[in-house]
């Protein structure tokens, strides 16, 4: 991929491990005008062509390091407009399948949404199972159009080979990198053991 992320760099996501045969960076970014008006539109994070390329690179598993979306309205702007982002994990069921919300305000065009998820995965975990649901309002009068919303997806990663991953992930670098460029961080919702610890 020609096109440097404006991410974050990896080299503040990852450290302490080279690039070798067994280990390596990966960047995605893709783009689609979506036309998403009165109902949910849910997309794989990443597109197939995109899967199809990490299946041919004989990596097995993917550390999913930061994600971003960008949302740029395809018509004028302060039209009084939202959106609502989801980063979902469907082999969850229940509402642990949620990583990240976000509301958004598209008065002004677009709006860029940073997940730093730090999850594990085979690769084909990810591409059937990191999704990516976008919800409207505001569209309510829009009519005839092809697309309201160029949707943008990126991602840095960590492709392996071996289950021993062995390279030191430094979120703090990256809040600290996404603060000084304007972004504000909010926390991720966790969850206990206490509820389920004892049981049969």
């Amino acid at each position: 991929m020609r096109e440097r992320s404006t991410i974050a760099p990896a080299e503040v996501l990852y450290h302490s491990r080279r690039d070798d045969g067994h280990h390596r960076v990966y960047v995605h970014r893709s783009e689609e005008a979506m036309l998403v008006t009165n109902n949910q539109e849910d997309r794989s994070f990443i597109i197939e062509e995109s899967y199809e390329r990490l299946q041919r690179s004989r990596m097995q598993y993917i550390h999913l390091g930061t994600l971003q979306v960008r949302l740029q309205t395809l018509h004028r702007q302060e039209k009084g407009t939202l959106a609502l982002l989801v980063f979902r994990d469907s082999r969850w069921i229940d509402d642990r399948s949620i990583m990240a919300t976000m509301e958004v305000d598209l008065t002004r065009g677009s709006q860029l949404v940073y997940v730093i998820p730090d999850i594990m995965m085979t690769i084909g975990d990810f591409y059937r199972n990191i999704q990516l649901s976008i919800l409207t309002r505001g569209y309510d009068t829009w009519w005839n159009g092809e697309a309201n919303l160029l949707v943008t997806r990126g991602m840095i990663g960590r492709l392996s080979n071996t289950p021993n991953v062995t390279f030191a992930y430094e979120v703090s670098g990256v809040v600290d990198y996404l603060t000084s460029h304007g972004v504000r961080a909010l926390p991720g919702r966790r969850y206990s053991t206490t509820d389920i610890q004892g049981r049969d």
